[in-house]
């Protein structure tokens, strides 16, 4: 997709036309998955485990793992807004969807073994590591002497980060909640991801209009670095 959309650009298509075309995808996807037949639900057997009681609160680790992830969110701000600062910076157009297609193939290619190094060296020194890396990457995308060629290893960086943190983020609530109540742990893991995006996105926004880039960054890498720190020194 990013490849097709930097051709495309590169060919002089408007960027409004760009974005009607995405269109197209969509409507074939929606008719693709209409077509997909459904098969019938097997039940599975009634589990012998106890389900934790209505209401019941959440595990403390897990409690305390969320609210360091809130803080992390909180200034996890859209992803657009590394585009926004290639753009800043004089990155011709066309290089924009590359620049993301970058973000997207490290992250693809580091996921599984990143994902299986958690496994050996634990989730919480992993998720620390690529949140202090976000710190970087954003401390660096801030700095006001950054030169345009600089974005691309801060873009395969990004990629480093989001392919040590998205899967393993998961992997530990599934840790730390009981089996019984996964559903729940997972709901209020996302519940936090929405509702801290909205905030994050316009702080970062509303800093980088009045004081620029290097605040709006610096607001967004201390988040992630406070919480690494918080993760790395917090009992289970």
């Amino acid at each position: 997709g990013p490849l097709l959309a930097a051709a495309l650009l590169g060919l002089g298509v408007p960027l409004r036309e760009l974005f009607l075309w995405t269109a197209l995808p969509g409507a074939l996807t929606l008719w693709l998955i209409w077509r997909v037949p459904e098969t019938p639900v097997i039940a599975a057997p009634a589990s012998t485990a106890p389900a934790p009681a209505a209401g019941a609160p959440l595990p403390p680790a897990l409690r305390r793992y969320l609210a360091i992830y809130a803080l992390f969110s909180l200034g996890n701000a859209s992803n657009l807004f590394l585009l926004w600062r290639a753009h800043e910076l004089g990155l011709a157009d066309a290089a924009l969807p590359l620049l993301w297609a970058l973000v997207s193939a490290v992250a693809m290619l580091g996921s599984a073994p990143l994902s299986g190094l958690s496994d050996r060296i634990g989730r919480r020194r992993l998720i620390a590591g690529g949140w202090t890396l976000f710190a970087l990457v954003y401390a660096l995308l801030g700095w006001p002497g950054l030169p345009p060629a600089g974005l691309w290893p801060l873009a395969a960086l990004m990629g480093l980060h989001l392919a040590a943190t998205e899967g393993t983020a998961k992997a530990l609530v599934t840790d730390l909640a009981p089996a019984a109540d996964l559903g729940r742990a997972f709901g209020w893991y996302h519940l936090i991801s929405g509702l801290c995006l909205l905030p994050a996105s316009w702080l970062t926004g509303t800093l980088w209009a009045a004081h620029g880039a290097p605040l709006a960054c610096a607001w967004a890498g201390g988040c992630a670095l406070l919480a690494a720190t918080l993760l790395a020194f917090t009992k289970h």
